[in-house]
């Protein structure tokens, strides 16, 4: 990796920007949830865990670039607190049932403290690895819950129901920050983000399968029996 590295040396600057630029657009995408809430006056169909997913990735994320001393995480992820901040508080304007919606913000308090504590009390020396481990485990775990839809999308030989935008632009950002971490030499970085960026690129081979509407689908079976 080291000769990779040196040999992007030269774009590094290039390639922190354009990392932090797409992560910044991707996380603008809770504008749209945002809107739709306002306008119907209510949070109905909407729901809060991309706002505390992101709040919690950001503040994690925020937390380990501080411990890698990278101006880039930090400042990106520092721009995602405080977006997702502005998020839940929409949210949280016209939640009609606002109690389960507490309890879950104060969950998602507790998780990101607990981590962060954690941080503090770590061995300087061992902190960056471990809670580098942490944080793949962590993404992966989420991203992967979206696997579990993969099941009904190759029965129904359609995509219809993925999020086509939201994978795309995290197979986007997770391939830039991936080359950032070869430039920076960061093993566990980059493992982190060629994992997760492979588990995107996955789901989106499925686009270039299969039909993104059933009746697509459909139509394409019934073309190929004639």
């Amino acid at each position: 990796m080291e000769t990779l590295s040196n040999l992007l040396q030269p774009y590094k600057h290039i390639v922190a920007t354009t990392a932090e630029t797409v992560t910044m657009l991707q996380m603008f995408s809770g504008v749209f949830m945002c809107w739709d809430i306002y306008k119907q006056k209510s949070t109905k169909g909407n729901d809060i865990m991309p706002f505390l997913f992101g709040l919690i990735m950001s503040v994690l994320n925020l937390n380990y670039g501080l411990i890698l001393k990278d101006p880039s995480m930090v400042q990106v992820n520092f721009f995602g607190l405080v977006l997702n901040v502005g998020y839940l508080s929409v949210y949280a304007k016209y939640e009609q049932n606002p109690a389960p919606m507490w309890k879950k913000i104060g969950v998602a308090c507790v998780i990101s403290a607990v981590v962060i504590i954690y941080t503090q009390l770590e061995n300087p020396e061992l902190v960056g690895h471990r809670f580098g481990i942490f944080m793949m485990t962590f993404m992966m775990f989420m991203i992967g819950q979206s696997l579990y839809g993969l099941k009904d999308v190759i029965k129904n030989k359609c995509t219809e129901g993925m999020p086509f935008p939201i994978i795309l632009s995290g197979t986007v950002v997770c391939f830039s920050w991936l080359l950032h971490a070869i430039i920076l030499n960061n093993q566990m970085l980059a493992i982190q983000n060629l994992l997760i960026f492979a588990l995107f690129a996955f789901q989106l081979s499925f686009f270039f399968i299969y039909p993104s509407r059933k009746e697509e689908s459909i139509d394409i079976k019934e073309k190929k029996e004639d």
